[in-house]
């Protein structure tokens, strides 16, 4: 699955706890900066679904992935 142009990633730093599945799950798009919060690397390469994972695995919820409506990109 190819991700959507116009698709955003966010990480909420505030509830960010660090465990880094992000990073293990979609190594081109996350990493854990030097405040041992996940960071959004760009531009994002990963596809849509390898976001949709790492999102998933995320143990405090802290990634959002906006992805715009088919047609709407």
């Amino acid at each position: 699955m190819t991700r959507p142009p116009g698709t955003v990633v966010r990480v909420d730093t505030t509830i960010c706890i660090g465990a880094g599945l992000c990073e293990q799950h979609a190594p081109t798009t996350f990493e854990i900066g030097e405040d041992g919060a996940a960071v959004v690397l760009e531009p994002v390469r990963d596809d849509l679904a390898t976001l949709q994972n790492a999102a998933r695995r995320c143990p405090s919820g802290a990634i959002s992935i906006e992805a715009p409506e088919e047609g709407q990109a």
